[in-house]
């Protein structure tokens, strides 16, 4: 199953439950887009934290690589195992 969530309902869905983010936080695979191709990195993300329309996490990162730049424009979150129906599923 797939699907697409708000960001405020994802947060407000992170500590929720008895199975929740907060107690067992999710594994996530960050994708960077790039010219030079594209890069790939799994983690572990925790302590969502939002200031204006930035949200971002603490990060363990389970394989490491150095193909991810510090710094990028374009980029999106997988995030596994989100405990709750999305878009009705």
């Amino acid at each position: 199953m797939s699907g697409h969530v708000s960001l405020e309902k994802f947060l407000w869905l992170w500590d929720k439950g008895v199975d929740n983010f907060k107690k067992d936080p999710p594994t996530a695979q960050l994708s960077v887009y790039d010219k030079s191709g594209d890069k790939h990195e799994v983690l572990i993300i925790s302590s969502p934290a939002v200031k204006g329309d930035t949200i971002s996490f603490k990060v363990l990162v389970l394989e490491e690589s150095e193909d991810i730049p510090k710094s990028f424009e374009h980029a999106t979150v997988f995030i596994d195992a989100f405990p709750y129906s999305v878009n009705g599923c």
